[in-house]
């Protein structure tokens, strides 16, 4: 008589298993909002400068874009020198920090913005520097700084704590459907 209350209050304890291994796909507020595209303008100098940051997701290639134009005319300025700095931020508080990651970007085949592929291997708030030297000046004619969130593939099954979760879910609906199948018991 035990076995058979055990199997018809099995399914009320486990109903929400599956929930907590797919929080993104239910409308969780843990959901991460890491799918928007930052734009920060900064103009100076009779500069002005767009950087775009994709939605940036870690060991996936993301390319920053970066649009130059002259801030009285509206044209594209070409021939520009133009550098990123990329360091993870909790290395900028570490006692031992590291240098930061610095990359050059490239002028797009369309020959209207500069672009910057870049791989990001760690997960987290990252402080990108982005310097245009222009006119060969000793110092950078404009300096844009912004952080971004490098967050984890949303895939359930990426190696992250609701993977696993996910499988442990998928192990309980197998227990149960054996216990209740009368297979187990």
């Amino acid at each position: 008589m035990s076995e058979k209350r055990i199997i018809i209050l099995l399914p009320i304890m486990l109903s929400g298993c599956m929930m907590t291994g797919m929080p993104a796909m239910h409308g969780s507020s843990h959901a991460r909002d890491t799918g928007t595209t930052l734009v920060k303008e900064v103009q100076t100098k009779g500069i002005t400068a767009v950087l775009e940051v994709p939605p940036l997701t870690i060991k996936q290639e993301a390319t920053l874009l970066l649009k130059i134009q002259d801030a009285s005319t509206g044209e594209f300025m070409s021939n520009a020198d133009v550098f990123a700095s990329i360091q993870e931020e909790r290395r900028l508080a570490d006692i031992d920090t590291s240098s930061p990651v610095k990359k050059r970007f490239e002028e797009n085949t369309s020959g209207q913005a500069y672009q910057l592929p870049y791989r990001f291997t760690e997960q987290g708030w990252h402080e990108i520097e982005v310097e245009i030297w222009h006119e060969n000046s000793k110092k950078p004619s404009l300096v844009i700084s912004t952080r971004k969130m490098v967050a984890v593939s949303n895939s359930p099954m990426s190696g992250t704590r609701a993977g696993y979760l996910f499988l442990a879910g998928g192990a309980a609906m197998l227990m149960m459907g054996l216990m209740m199948s009368g297979v187990l018991f």
